[in-house]
């Protein structure tokens, strides 16, 4: 017989379809029942512990293993009670029945599905990483000292790939509207006033407009007049004495300085009576509609009249004169305290004229004697301008006389 070569080896093949995740063992039970039958297991009187045995009838036991996949599997096993025989001669003994004594079912965690674990076995269920498999052993003791063992084995799949959106719930139910709360007591609104004054009580020089003061007042309440009454307001100090020169900062990175300039002016847009001076006190400030001080004479025909301007007044005089007429306007209030020597004044009021004239200005306790006050600047009131502001300016002699009532006259003489 003549026998050829080996042929080559084929190619590998490919691989099988990939098999179901194994089922593991979730939980096993035992229960055990008396029966008459030895081929018929009973339906009823199941229990966990072994029963008390009658003699001539069958310990049933019931194993029920359920799986991972929540499907279940039961097993039973049968063993006879041997009874007592007739009375009579003493037959040959028989063996003595074999039933199960214990049941023991122990847990482990193995890498094989196929040779159960040496070791690690416990009582409790284990963590089974994914991809390894529980091992069950159940190990049957006998009452004639012998034993069986038996294993079963479930594989805990790969975790899978995650799962699509679930489909958005319905919309709950809007709340119920709550109780409405109590009803709150009625609102008042709140005023903040504001006062100027030159001394820390309030009294000196106390103003609700002219801020050119060393302290400020402020109080809060639900009138909405100021008070006239300095004990109302909490005065603070605003104004203090010049400090001492501070450090020169850095020069910028462009090495240019920045510098700070302010102007004054009687309009917003900066056009009337624009300097780069502060203006000096207007000494005609703070004299209301109701004073008495303010006298008219001469001869034509003169009208004056209060406006209100930054909540104070300013007077508003109106002159027609003839070329013959003559007036003298003098206003008698203005005591000696209020004047300092070699300080700059204003005189600010409101004029409409119908001939142009130029006023002049003097203090005296009497016309053309002890006139202390020398004028900076003579302005033309003109009658083509209708409404128009005044703005006399003027410096105070370096001696004020000792006179205690000085008067002012403002006439219309050319």
């Amino acid at each position: 017989m003549i026998r050829g070569n080996d042929g080559k080896d084929g190619a590998t093949g490919k691989d099988g379809v990939a098999g179901k995740d194994g089922v593991g063992i979730k939980t096993t039970v035992i229960t055990y029942a008396i029966s008459t039958s030895g081929t018929t297991a009973p339906t009823t009187g199941w229990t966990s512990s072994v029963p008390s045995l009658v003699k001539g009838q069958y310990l049933w036991t019931k194993t029920v293993w359920t799986y991972t996949d929540s499907s279940s599997e039961t097993g039973y096993s049968v063993s006879y009670i041997s009874k007592d025989g007739n009375n009579g001669h003493d037959g040959i003994a028989g063996k003595d029945g074999t039933g199960i004594k214990k049941t023991t079912i122990t847990y482990a965690v193995g890498t094989s599905g196929t040779t159960a674990p040496a070791s690690g076995w416990n009582s409790q269920v284990p963590n089974v990483p994914a991809g390894q498999y529980l091992w069950t052993k159940t190990v049957w003791d006998y009452t004639d000292k012998t034993s069986e063992t038996g294993y079963s084995v479930s594989k805990f799949g790969e975790k899978g790939d995650k799962g699509d959106q679930g489909i958005q719930g319905i919309q709950g139910v809007d709340g119920r509207q709550g109780i409405p709360g109590p009803k709150g007591a009625d609102g008042k609104t709140q005023y903040t006033h504001i006062a100027y004054a030159n001394s820390s009580d309030g009294n000196k020089d106390f103003s609700t407009y002219d801020s050119n003061r060393t302290y400020i007042g402020m109080y809060v309440d639900f009138n909405v007049n100021d008070s006239t009454t300095p004990s109302d307001y909490s005065w603070t100090l605003v104004k203090g004495a010049d400090g001492t020169q501070g450090t020169p900062g850095k020069p910028g990175t462009d090495g240019k300085t920045p510098y700070f300039h302010t102007a004054w002016s009687n309009s917003a847009d900066g056009t009337d009576g624009f300097t780069t001076v502060y203006p000096n006190l207007n000494l005609l400030e703070g004299s209301n509609s109701n004073d008495k001080s303010w006298l008219l004479g001469g001869n034509g025909t003169y009208t004056t009249q209060s406006v209100p301007f930054n909540s104070g007044y300013k007077y508003n005089f109106t002159y027609t004169r003839a070329s013959t007429d003559w007036a003298v306007y003098m206003f008698s209030g203005l005591q000696k305290d209020k004047f300092k020597p070699d300080t700059d004044y204003v005189l600010s009021f409101m004029a409409n004229v119908s001939t142009d004239i130029k006023p002049g200005i003097l203090f005296a306790n009497a016309l053309g004697q002890h006139n202390f006050v020398n004028r900076l600047n003579s302005p033309t009131i003109l009658s083509s301008k209708g409404d128009q502001k005044v703005v006399i300016k003027l410096r105070t002699s370096s001696s004020i006389p000792s006179e205690s009532d000085q008067q002012l006259y403002i006439n219309g003489l050319l």
